[in-house]
């Protein structure tokens, strides 16, 4: 990302120390994070507002063209673009880090209308967990056994955002926000070969209950990739392991008799 940045500010006639002053940043800080590939999401929001690009140039690496007007610039909507699903909201701490929101069940209607809504977003309660940076995550919680037992009902996944639906990884968990709500699900990406996801359950004992759906790109809103998960449930994992513990409680039991 480092060098499409750097072409980005000379493409439009730039130097990176004016970027610098524009962003109210010591050019020798700016310097070295395009040299460290450490530029926040938010700074590359400012960078693109500066130069009057699309972020996606930054992203992707290609740049949307632009009618000027009298009074502003207006963006060519580009064939691409539909691919891009950044976050249109992120919220950052005092030191400009970007925060993780949480979306629990009982949030994730509001959350369909109101995930480009400032107002609503700042409604979620946001925090940060340590080494998680230079990328923008949320936090869902899952709703269901659809997924089990890879993720269990009220499990919680913290997610980084999939800024290009080219970038969804093939057969991994992600969480999508699409026009008819949130799910949690493992996604098999096939857009190149079908133009569409399919978007799988884990859970073998609801099978019938969750079939493998597909989904348009078109109806995506946004995708998160799912780094890991909290979870409180310390229940034990199969039948099998009861039967095995108990195996293991009998044979201690038949120790004993035997050294009587």
């Amino acid at each position: 990302m480092l060098h499409r940045i750097a072409e980005a500010i000379k493409e439009e006639g730039f130097t990176q120390a004016e970027v610098a002053n524009h962003l109210k940043i010591e050019p020798q800080n700016f310097s070295r994070m395009l040299k460290n590939d450490d530029v926040k999401f938010s700074i590359m929001q400012s960078v693109a507002k500066f130069l009057k690009i699309d972020i996606t140039h930054l992203i992707k690496g290609y740049k949307q063209k632009s009618i000027k007007t009298e009074n502003s610039i207006l963006p060519l909507k580009a064939d691409k673009i539909s691919l891009s699903k950044i976050p249109k909201i992120i919220t950052v701490d005092n030191d400009g880090n970007d925060n993780i929101l949480y979306v629990p069940i009982k949030a994730r209607a509001g959350y369909l209308v109101g995930y480009g809504d400032p107002d609503f977003i700042h409604t979620l309660q946001s925090f940060r967990l340590p080494g998680l940076r230079n990328r923008t995550y949320r936090m869902f919680e899952a709703d269901g056994p659809s997924m089990h037992p890879t993720i269990k009902d009220k499990d919680k996944v913290v997610a980084s955002a999939c800024e290009n639906l080219l970038s969804v990884r093939d057969n991994r968990v992600h969480v999508i926000v699409t026009t008819n709500g949130v799910v949690i699900k493992r996604v098999l990406n096939r857009i190149t070969e079908r133009g569409l996801f399919y978007l799988k359950s884990d859970t073998i004992q609801h099978r019938q209950e969750y079939p493998t759906m597909e989904l348009h790109p078109e109806d995506v809103i946004e995708i998160w990739h799912c780094e890991f998960k909290m979870s409180a449930d310390f229940s034990e994992p199969t039948e099998f392991y009861k039967r095995i513990s108990d195996m293991e409680i009998d044979i201690l039991e038949l120790k004993k008799l035997v050294k009587k």
